[in-house]
């Protein structure tokens, strides 16, 4: 009968790697998925910047606040909800004559491609100044 220490050194380590290869996993799937979640939020935070952007340059066109609140309004109808990005919507405008500029802020609603139980949904909000072009030079 072999001694015990024969007998470790016999054994084949496949079950020791295959439990580190199944520790290994558990660990880097969810990093995985929170780091497609992470991208997924980045970008729809600057596809944000981008749609009060231009809501701010359809506003900054514009001569009076109704008219750019239409405007705005109006360039806001263009975005077409996707399975992350559920909508785009009008925060708030602010049409400022005196210094010639309009500032127009967005709230995006998000849902994150691989839900996790702490975050599945989101708010961002953005704004954009933009100087109104019709706006007389000042004597």
């Amino acid at each position: 009968m072999p001694s015990r220490s024969s007998y470790k050194k016999s054994r084949k380590p496949s079950a020791q790697t295959l439990i580190e290869a199944m520790m290994g996993f558990i660990v880097l799937i969810p990093i995985a998925l929170f780091a497609v979640d992470v991208v997924a939020l980045m970008s729809t935070a600057q596809t944000n910047e981008q749609w009060a952007e231009t809501a701010a340059r359809a506003a900054g066109s514009c001569s009076c606040e109704s008219m750019a609140q239409t405007a705005v309004k109006n360039s806001l109808k263009r975005f077409v909800p996707s399975s992350i990005i559920r909508s785009v919507e009008l925060e708030k405008i602010t049409f400022d004559q005196i210094n010639g500029q309009v500032t127009v802020a967005t709230v995006m609603q998000i849902n994150v491609p691989i839900p996790l139980p702490w975050m599945n949904q989101f708010e961002f909000r953005a704004s954009a100044i933009q100087p109104l072009l019709g706006t007389p030079a000042a004597q």
